[in-house]
């Protein structure tokens, strides 16, 4: 496994208002309806986005305002249909991830099968695309492809049989004729509200093991405004997931990181758990919507043998049940909302380990805290939701007992090994791991500025690793943690900084971000 498969960043530099820039990344948007937009354009989403370029009919850049597919070469001729789609919030989320300046090109056509879509079909959807793609990379020298994203599905909901087989067609032609032999294609799926689309469905979430080099979008969670359509509020999650999907998949990120060229990442510790119930679906999504890096989650066992989010070995501090996990079986943990910091009751429930990875997916990464005895039932989780090289284990094991429980699959899996101050020879501790399994990173505590830390840090280096270093509380960062940070950060999280550490696990993601935004540190 590469250590550069699991986290990514965006970085060039570009110069606005000028479009003549070295280099401006590209993105093409095709599809059908979902795609060209169909909801209602809200007047937040009215307003002209400087750092987004569209194509427009004449293969110029300007800035780009909705709708996104009014330009289209394959659109249908009613320009009122053309409203809101994934591609406006697309393009404004990655340019506040990254800072920088992109171009999209959408050409959508509602209800437009996989077949219209083919290389010489009678409808030449794909060579009007085609074409205008090649006209504006012509026209346009600074522009540089980086991806494909495609919406598409519904109307082959009726014959899903060879729905693979024509679609990596479609993106073989692309390739092959664009001479982008390995262009990232990403491929949304469709909204789970029509049991009339089980059947594509299930063909499209195997995309990414049929496809070499795509990327499945996942629709978990989104809702409806028509039979067909997504309403406004999962347009925008929609575009976002495909933003969060291109800034962990583009080719750089890890590099940075790994040059420790100025760029700390952040774990939010179990979600964003000061505005939403810890460890649940609404405190994954709001740290996503911060911007954090890293979604910290505990994993535990029902006694039917699903694995849940939960912190603690009861249900009683987190939900208004009581009980140890292990006594319920998962469908009653339905009957126990989780509560709030302030102990009020709340809608959320309970997640499954499953719910939470793709409500992560494509997103953010995750860390399964307490997940250590479960490697054998959580690795088909992960297998199945495409996240083996997103998600990390973590613990304080030694390697032979890390070996006695995961098996085989300690194989397949990321895993960061934790030290505190009572391992034993932490510098051999850690080098077990690093010679016998696919570590890329190593947690450290520092409990006092007495501890031998700098030796550890040293050799992690030496040997390659990420460094994770905790905020939450004083042991964890030799006093240096979250409570003071918040009056002195410069103090607090600046000394966390100048040990070199590449994640900060922060109680306090917000305001960390905010002061590592202010040094430069973070985008």
């Amino acid at each position: 496994m590469s250590r550069f498969s699991f986290l990514i960043v965006i970085f060039f530099s570009l110069i606005l208002p000028s479009y003549s820039q070295e280099e401006i990344d590209f993105f093409v948007l095709i599809g059908q309806s979902n795609m060209a937009g169909r909801s209602f354009i809200l007047p937040g989403d009215t307003n002209r986005l400087q750092k987004v370029l569209l194509v427009n009919d004449e293969l110029g850049l300007e800035p780009a305002r909705n709708p996104l597919n009014r330009y289209s070469t394959v659109r249908k001729d009613d320009l009122s249909i053309q409203r809101l789609g994934p591609g406006y919030h697309f393009g404004k989320k990655l340019t506040e991830l990254t800072g920088d300046t992109l171009a999209v090109l959408v050409n959508a056509r509602g209800a437009s099968n996989i077949e219209r879509w083919l290389k010489g079909s009678e409808y030449g959807y794909y060579e009007a695309t085609l074409n205008r793609i090649r006209l504006t990379l012509k026209n346009n020298p600074q522009l540089k492809l980086k991806a494909i994203l495609w919406q598409q599905g519904e109307s082959n909901r009726h014959n899903p049989e060879d729905y693979i087989t024509k679609l990596r067609k479609m993106v073989s032609d692309f390739r092959t004729d664009l001479q982008e032999y390995l262009l990232p294609f990403l491929i949304g799926e469709m909204g789970k509200w029509n049991n009339d689309y089980d059947a594509i469905r299930a063909k499209i979430l195997q995309v990414p093991d049929s496809i070499e080099n795509s990327f499945l979008i996942s629709s978990e969670g989104l809702s409806n405004m028509d039979v067909h359509h997504f309403d406004v509020s999962s347009y925008q999650k929609l575009g976002y997931r495909y933003a969060y999907a291109w800034y962990y998949l583009s080719a750089n990120r890890m590099q940075k990181v790994i040059s420790n060229d100025q760029f700390v990442s952040v774990t939010a510790h179990r979600g964003d758990w000061r505005n939403a119930p810890e460890n649940s679906i609404q405190a994954i999504e709001l740290a996503i919507d911060m911007g954090v890096d890293m979604v910290e989650v505990d994993v535990g066992l029902t006694k039917d043998s699903v694995l849940v989010l939960l912190h603690d070995t009861t249900v009683n501090r987190t939900t208004n049940c009581e009980g140890s996990i292990g006594s319920f079986n998962y469908e009653s943990l339905n009957d126990c909302p989780l509560i709030d910091g302030l102990g009020a009751e709340t809608e959320q429930l309970i997640p499954t380990l499953e719910q939470a990875l793709r409500a992560a997916k494509d997103q953010v990464l995750i860390n399964l805290d307490k997940a250590k005895d479960h490697i054998a039932l959580a690795y088909p989780v992960l297998k199945s939701t495409n996240m083996t090289n997103t998600a990390i284990f973590s613990s304080y094991y030694s390697y032979e007992k890390l070996r006695e429980m995961a098996g085989p699959y300690l194989d397949s899996i990321v895993y960061m090994p934790k030290i505190k101050e009572d391992t034993e020879n932490p510098i051999q501790y850690l080098s077990d791991f690093v010679a016998r399994t696919n570590t890329v990173i190593v947690q450290i505590r520092i409990p006092s500025l007495d501890y031998p830390y700098q030796k550890i840090i040293q050799y992690a280096r030496e040997s390659g690793l990420l460094i994770w270093i905790n905020s939450l509380q004083p042991y964890h960062c030799a006093g240096h943690n979250d409570e003071k940070a918040i009056y002195q950060p410069e103090f607090n999280w600046g000394w966390i900084v100048d040990q070199g550490a590449d994640f900060i696990q922060t109680d306090r993601p917000e305001l960390l971000l905010n002061y590592l935004r202010g040094k430069g540190l973070h985008n």
